[in-house]
């Protein structure tokens, strides 16, 4: 699951938190100001785009899970599963493609009888498990092979990893009869945006949470 990355950092804080907490460790403070205090956006704004990145998230959330991919609400399915993504991810380029992977490209379990009358069960792409991508069963939206052609073109380009994203949304979009920008729209500002709102709305109170004891305490668990 998604969540697993997010949980993982939840809990090694908790661990290095109650382990100081426990031997009564002291809390180095935080060296000096590091000399940014904003990009330009003050504490209420960044509040209010911590609140506006919340509310988006959870709103798309609910609307995928309460809407068929069909029609119009394609493109916020294919929003969500970005803007979702890019909302938890904790890492490099690399971390990100299982997730998106999972988003992409469905799996079914397909199992084979072996000789001493069990059975040997493996997950493959629902197209294949179906014998078509064009059965009206796949939910996949691309294949296996078409996402790895796509890592391979956003390896060998400059720039970070994320821009698969842009490949991804507009072969995502044209094999959903859409037209391509739609799709590139939604895969790469839903992967990129919540970054960027995080990082103009946390900045604001930067300095004055970096002192706090409990984050610096969670911190070593959090980074490990």
């Amino acid at each position: 699951t998604a969540w697993i990355f997010p949980a993982l950092i939840v809990f090694g804080g908790l661990v290095t938190f109650l382990r100081d907490m426990y031997e009564k460790r002291e809390v180095k403070a935080a060296d000096g100001n590091e000399g940014i205090e904003s990009l330009g956006v003050g504490k209420i704004g960044g509040g209010m785009l911590l609140i506006t990145w919340l509310v988006v998230l959870v709103v798309t959330i609910s609307l995928r899970n309460t809407t068929e991919y069909d029609g119009s609400n394609k493109a916020l399915h294919w929003f969500e599963a970005f803007y979702r993504t890019g909302s938890i991810i904790f890492g490099g380029g690399q971390v990100v493609l299982p997730l998106i992977i999972e988003e992409v490209v469905q799996y079914k379990e397909s199992c084979t009888p072996l000789d001493d009358g069990g059975e040997k069960c493996l997950p493959v792409p629902d197209y294949e498990f179906y014998g078509s991508f064009e059965h009206p069963d796949v939910e996949s939206w691309m294949t296996e092979t078409e996402f790895f052609s796509g890592l391979a073109i956003a390896q060998a380009m400059p720039g970070p990893l994320f821009n698969l994203s842009a490949y991804l949304g507009a072969l995502i979009a044209a094999k959903a009869g859409w037209n391509s920008i739609v799709g590139v729209l939604c895969c790469w500002f839903g992967l990129f945006g919540p970054g960027v709102i995080l990082i103009y709305g946390v900045l604001p109170f930067w300095g004055e949470f970096r002192q706090w004891s409990l984050y610096r305490r969670a911190l070593p668990g959090m980074n490990a």
